[in-house]
């Protein structure tokens, strides 16, 4: 275990389940990936982290020992921030859309206006 993993866990919860160390849970989490990991499939996947709302990229890779017995590497990356951006840049694209939108309306009723005024005249 890495310092930051150490500091997030609380401990050094080195040789215990993931779920007990993480969420203090009896069972394996509802997300888990372990067994297509123990079917020799490397999962790569996003997830939010109940305890802190924090995004996580989770890269899981089987590792073979050699006395035939699978083990599983996890390879965490905080992506909190790349999605926060990612979001705000979403806002910002549909709000720009709105006022395209708002524009091309404004438009359409100055001509309105303008033909109806020719046509009272």
């Amino acid at each position: 275990m890495n310092d930051r993993f150490i500091r997030q866990v609380g401990r050094d919860a080195t040789g215990e389940y993931c779920y007990k160390a993480l969420y203090d849970f009896d069972t394996l989490c509802e997300w888990c990936i372990a067994k297509q990991v123990f079917k020799d499939k490397p999962v790569r996947w996003e997830h939010k982290d109940p305890r802190d709302g924090g995004w996580y990229d989770v890269i899981n890779s089987p590792i073979y020992r050699v006395n035939g017995t699978i083990s599983r590497q996890t390879m965490l990356v905080d992506i909190s921030e790349s999605k926060k951006l990612k979001e705000q840049l979403i806002q910002s694209q549909k709000m720009e859309s709105v006022g395209q939108l708002a524009g091309g309306l404004a438009q359409i009723s100055i001509m309105l206006l303008v033909i109806s005024t020719a046509t009272a005249a």
